[in-house]
C-alpha cells in the first residue's frame, strides 16, 4: 500500500520475548479489515502484516488495531526481534557487525521511503544478561548508550523509548534485580511498561499477554502527542552516504518557507552529533532541513551539488529558504546559499577556505586542511547573488580575516562582535542575544543593530567576553588584564585558564611567571 500521507511508524525491537508466536493466515483472517492501514517493513520495502503462510505475531498486532481504532493515519512496523540477543554483547553500536547498526540502517531506509513520524521504540529484551551478574549490573548504563546512539543516528533526538519490565518473582537473583531496576528508570524520554505477565517456558508472553502490551503500548504512545517536543514532527531521509547525511522534518513538508543547518567542527564522528539548531526547529515548530558531516570536510566532496539538488528537489519551487551555521557550518550556509536560492542566510564566525595557500595566516585545523586539499567548491563560485547575508564575527580575531577576503555584495551585512573569538553563538547564548537572532528567522530576519544594542548591555556578565578581553590585555601586558581575569574567575573559568592568562600577563610585563 504505497502511500503519500506522513506514515507513523513504532519500532519494536529486542529478544525472542517479542518474537510473538506463530500463527496461520486463516487463524488471522477475521483482523484483516481491522488493522487494514498497518503494514510492516520487511525486505527493504512495506507489505502487510500477513503476507506470508505463517507468521510470528507479537504486541504489535492489538497495538495496530488499536491505532485504526483511535486514528485514521496509516501505520507502519519496523521489528526487529533476535532470539538469544543481548544488550552488552550485540546491540550496543560499538561494532560494524551488531544489531544496532541493522536497525539503524533499517530504520534510516524506512525514513527515505517516504515521510513519517517516529512515534517511538518498544524494547523488550534481557534474558541474555541475566545469564552474567556483571552484564546484569551494567545494563542500565548500556541501555542509555544504545538509546543515545539511535536517537542521534537516525536524527530523532527526543524518540521516546518504551522499556518493557518484566514482573518481579519470587526469590529472583541479584541479576534479575538488576535488570528491572534498569528497564523500570523513567526520565529523558524513557517510559516503562510493565510486562504483565511472565514469560512462558519458550521465553515469550502468553498470546493474551502480548495482546495487553501492544495495547498499553499503543495507548502511551497515542498518550504522548504534545507531551514530548517534536513527537509529532514528520521527517523524511533525502541523502545518506558515508560522508554526508540530510534529512527534512516539520510540522509539515511542504512548507512555505523552511531552515537549512549546517554542522559544525565535530570532535569525532560528526553523524554521532546533534543536527545544529534542531532544538531551535522543533521548540519554534519550524520547518527544517539538517545537513550532517561524518568528518571535517567543509563539504568539499563530489556529492555538494547533488546534494544541493535533493534539498532543492524535496520541497515546492516558491519554498523560502534560510541557510544558517556556525564555523564549518557558517561556510556551509554561504557555500550552499546560490545552489539552493536561499533567500537568507545566516553565517556565524564563518571561514572562506582553510586551504592554507589561501589562508596562510590560519593555523586551526590543521589536519582537515591536509586532508582536505585545494578547495574544489570555492565561496566565490557558489555564494547566492540575491538575497541577504548577515555574517556575526569577532573583528578582533582570526575570523575578521576571512571575512575580508570573502565575496562582496551589497546584500552583505556584518555584526562585529570584539571578543567573542570563535565562540560567537555561544557569546549570543550569555547575553541574551541569541534568541533575538532566531526569533524570526523565517520572517522579516534577525535585525543586527537591536543584537548588538542587547549585546552591550549583558556583555559583562558574559564569560566568554571577559575571556576575550582578558586574553588581548594580557597579550599586551595592559594594567587592566587583573581586572579582566578576576572577572573570569568569578565567572567560573577553569583553572587552567586561569593560570595560562596569568603566566601570560607576567611575561608580557617582564616579571617571572608565578608558580
Amino acid at each position: 500500500m504505497k502511500t503519500t500521507e506522513p506514515r507513523d511508524v513504532v519500532v519494536l525491537a529486542g529478544d525472542e520475548a517479542l518474537l510473538g508466536r506463530p500463527a496461520s493466515v486463516a487463524d488471522l483472517s477475521a483482523w484483516q479489515d481491522r488493522v487494514a492501514g498497518t503494514e510492516v517493513w520487511a525486505d527493504g520495502g512495506w507489505g502487510p502484516m500477513f503476507a506470508a503462510p505463517a507468521v510470528f505475531v507479537g504486541p504489535e498486532l492489538a497495538l495496530a488495531e488499536l491505532h485504526a481504532t483511535e486514528t485514521a493515519r496509516p501505520l507502519g512496523i519496523l521489528k526487529m526481534a533476535v532470539p538469544g540477543s543481548s544488550l552488552t554483547g550485540d546491540w550496543h553500536g560499538q561494532t560494524t557487525s551488531d544489531l544496532l547498526d541493522r536497525l539503524v540502517g533499517k530504520l534510516r531506509a524506512v525514513m527515505h521511503d517516504g515521510p513519517v513520524r517516529v512515534r517511538g521504540l518498544i524494547w523488550y529484551q534481557g534474558a541474555a544478561d541475566l545469564t552474567d551478574n556483571r552484564k546484569a549490573r551494567v545494563y542500565d548504563t548500556w541501555l542509555g548508550r544504545m538509546i543515545a546512539r539511535l536517537r542521534a543516528a537516525v536524527g530523532v533526538p527526543d524518540l521516546p523509548v518504551l522499556t518493557v519490565v518484566p514482573p518481579r518473582q519470587d526469590g529472583e537473583t541479584a541479576a534479575r534485580t538488576a535488570l528491572r531496576r534498569a528497564l523500570s528508570r523513567q526520565g529523558d524520554g524513557r517510559f516503562p511498561i510493565a510486562a504483565g505477565a511472565p514469560v512462558e517456558d519458550d521465553g515469550c508472553l502468553p498470546a493474551a499477554g502480548l495482546a495487553s502490551l501492544g495495547r498499553r503500548a499503543g495507548h502511551l504512545l497515542l498518550g504522548l502527542d504534545g507531551a514530548v517536543p517534536g513527537a509529532d514532527r514528520q521527517r523524511r531521509w533525502l541523502w545518506n552516504d558515508d560522508r554526508h547525511q540530510v534529512w527534512i522534518e516539520g510540522p509539515h513538508l511542504r512548507p512555505g518557507a523552511a531552515l537549512v543547518t549546517f554542522p559544525f567542527v565535530s570532535a569525532g564522528d560528526g553523524f554521532n552529533d546533534p543536527a545544529y539548531a534542531q532544538s531551535l526547529a522543533v521548540s519554534r515548530g519550524l520547518t527544517s532541513i539538517h545537513l550532517r558531516a561524518s568528518r571535517n570536510d567543509w563539504f568539499q566532496t563530489d556529492s555538494f551539488a547533488a546534494m544541493a539538488q535533493a534539498i532543492r528537489a524535496a520541497i515546492p519551487n516558491d519554498t523560502r529558504l534560510v541557510t544558517y551555521g556556525s564555523s564549518m557550518g557558517g561556510f556551509g550556509a554561504l557555500l550552499f546559499s546560490g545552489a539552493l536560492r536561499a533567500e537568507r542566510v545566516i553565517a556565524i564566525a564563518p571561514q572562506v577556505s582553510i586551504d592554507r595557500a589561501v589562508v596562510p595566516f590560519e593555523n586551526r585545523w590543521s589536519r582537515a586542511a591536509a586532508e582536505i586539499g585545494p578547495f574544489r567548491h570555492r565561496l566565490a563560485d557558489h555564494v547566492a547573488r540575491d538575497g541577504q547575508k548577515l555574517i556575526l564575527y569577532d573583528p578582533l580575531s582570526d575570523d575578521a580575516k576571512h571575512v575580508a577576503l570573502m565575496p562582496k555584495d551589497r546584500g552583505i551585512a556584518h555584526l562585529r562582535l570584539p571578543f567573542a573569538a570563535h565562540h560567537v553563538g555561544e557569546y549570543l547564548a550569555e547575553t541574551n542575544a541569541l534568541e533575538m537572532l532566531v526569533q524570526d528567522v523565517l520572517g522579516q530576519g534577525p535585525k543586527p543593530r537591536a543584537i548588538l544594542r542587547r549585546v552591550r548591555i549583558n556583555r559583562r556578565r558574559s564569560k566568554f567576553y571577559w575571556q576575550g578581553r582578558a586574553d588581548a590585555l594580557a597579550a599586551r601586558g595592559h594594567p587592566m588584564a587583573e581586572h579582566a581575569i578576576a572577572r573570569l574567575e568569578d565567572l567560573g573559568s577553569s583553572d587552567r585558564k586561569l593560570r595560562t592568562l596569568r603566566e601570560t600577563l607576567n611575561k608580557t610585563r617582564g616579571a617571572p611567571a608565578a608558580h
